[in-house]
């Protein structure tokens, strides 16, 4: 079964990400005309290594010097950036880019945000 993921830049909906492991099947779906802007740029076929490289790209570093602490304080025993980001919605000190997690997610940018 697919999973959705949105990509929102603080309340607006950039792309919606469709997504199945069990079939290594991804596509996107893009709301806005600037790729710097969107999940995976250009791109508009993306494959599962994409997908994995823009999760990655939301989440703080494997070589982060506070990593342990951090992986506590989120609860999860081992680097993982699929935990981290689903944990932290992929928000960043660098954008206001943040993932939603399907339809149901209700979770609004003042909830994920880091600054404003």
């Amino acid at each position: 079964m697919p999973n959705v993921l949105y990509f929102m830049w603080r309340d607006k909906t950039h792309a919606k990400i469709t997504y199945d492991f069990s079939t290594n099947e991804v596509s996107v779906e893009n709301y806005v005309d600037d790729p710097m802007m969107l999940p995976f740029g250009v791109n508009t076929n993306p494959t599962i290594k994409d997908l994995e490289d823009f999760i990655k790209s939301r989440c703080m570093p494997e070589t982060r010097f506070d990593l342990k602490q951090m992986l506590k304080f989120f609860d999860i025993p081992a680097y993982d950036p699929w935990d981290i980001v689903k944990r932290n919605h992929g928000a960043a000190w660098e954008d206001y880019g943040w993932i939603r997690y399907g339809e149901e997610d209700t979770t609004t940018y003042d909830e994920v945000k880091i600054r404003d």
